[in-house]
């Protein structure tokens, strides 16, 4: 994992596989170093992270879809 300009990360922040659409790596292996500890809690917190995400992308297409859909029935009601 790490930003655009580090050519050795395989998955941006929001863990999309870069160069693919619509897929993403969401377990241990996208931490990029591993921690002395065990790795369970570390990926169930990877996993909530990338939910939380997906879930805000999902409120917010929907919201705007809500809007677009208002504004094109307020547009041709106009005409």
């Amino acid at each position: 994992m790490g930003p655009d300009t580090d050519p050795q990360a395989v998955v941006d922040p929001l863990l999309n596989v870069k160069g693919v659409r619509n897929l993403r790596v969401i377990d241990a292996s996208i931490m990029p170093t591993i921690p002395s500890a065990h790795t369970s809690v570390p990926a169930v917190m990877i996993g909530e992270k990338v939910s939380y995400v997906m879930n805000e992308k999902r409120a917010l297409a929907i919201t705007w879809c809500v809007i677009w859909t208002y504004f094109v029935r307020e547009k041709s009601s106009n005409i």
